[in-house]
């Protein structure tokens, strides 16, 4: 692993990480829990599937996304919102709410907290020369019920972007490798622990909106696995629980949305998405980050975060409207 190449072994290893994202909201501001809503909304998120010139990324749309629902007395079970529509009751609608809400990571990433948002990101690997914003625009015209607009990599925000994302993700991310030092090393607890405590402490730092790690997987697989209970939603406690673990997750619906460790079990993907910040924000965010990765790693692995740009560097945005 050498941090002078750092997106050049994360694209060998774990594919391209530039990813557009596409807000959508009602056109009435009002809440997404409604059938004809959701609906709207995936048939936005299906045609961009149908658009994709190869299947190496999924796009992450909450319509598409595999949710777990517990569920009394029966081992849980995978459900997708678009397989429930339409949604014909107040309870069937409270239930995708919860569905779509249970999702640790989902709020910040796919929804916003007040439920007026959606938050799609679209993996350009898998759009190879596709004009993702032309497709967008042409789509959006055959959903009057709906506002959007996308933010690519590499580019200035919109002002049609920054007045509808508000406090959500933008295109704009941070990258990084966490290498444990040897082969199999991200089984062992304390590893994983070191990642879980860097992603716990970047989601407090301003302008970052979530991170993304193997961590969240083996978290979800793991209460899946237990039941469906939320104290199960942990790090697994021992190395051959991790290796369980990690053998389920590698047969579950998530490898759709591109590996997060790679194939030694030894180097693991750090994705940080950042909100509404300038360059020079950035720039500070990322020293931030950077100097909590390198207290989280323990002696024995290396870690850090792509100073070098995957993309073209962006042009200086301008301030959030109010």
């Amino acid at each position: 692993m050498n941090e002078a190449i750092c997106s050049e072994e994360i694209r060998d290893a774990f594919f391209p990480q530039e990813y557009a994202v596409l807000v959508l909201r009602p056109r009435d501001g009002g809440s997404l829990w409604r059938s004809e809503v959701l609906e709207a909304i995936d048939g936005v998120c299906v045609d961009l599937e149908d658009a994709q010139t190869s299947w190496d990324i999924s796009l992450r749309c909450i319509t598409g996304v595999s949710l777990m629902e517990a569920r009394v007395g029966a081992p849980p079970r995978m459900v997708i919102l678009r397989d429930e529509f339409p949604l014909q009751t107040p309870a069937e609608v409270e239930r995708a709410r919860v569905l779509a809400t249970s999702l640790e990571f989902a709020l910040g990433d796919t929804l916003d907290a007040a439920g007026t948002r959606v938050f799609v990101h679209l993996p350009l690997v898998s759009f190879e020369g596709v004009d993702v914003a032309a497709l967008v625009e042409q789509l959006l015209e055959g959903h009057a019920s709906l506002d959007g607009a996308i933010d690519l990599p590499g580019a200035p925000s919109t002002e049609a972007f920054q007045t509808l994302v508000g406090d959500g993700p933008t295109a704009r991310g941070i990258v990084g490798l966490y290498d444990a030092g040897a082969d199999g090393g991200l089984k062992e607890p304390a590893h994983l622990a070191a990642v879980q405590r860097f992603q716990e402490r970047a989601e407090t730092v301003k302008g970052v909106t979530q991170t993304f790690s193997v961590v969240d997987d083996l978290k979800v697989t793991r209460q899946g696995l237990r039941g469906g209970k939320e104290e199960a939603f942990s790090l697994p406690a021992t190395r051959t629980e991790a290796a369980q673990l990690l053998l389920a997750l590698s047969m579950s619906p998530a490898t759709a949305l591109g590996p997060r460790i790679d194939g030694r079990e030894r180097v693991g993907l750090i994705r940080v998405n950042l909100g509404q910040i300038g360059d020079e924000q950035t720039a500070r965010t990322l020293r931030r980050l950077k100097s909590l990765l390198a207290q989280e790693t323990p002696a024995g692995a290396r870690a850090f975060l792509c100073t070098e740009e995957t993309t073209e560097p962006k042009e200086a945005q301008a301030a959030p409207p109010e």
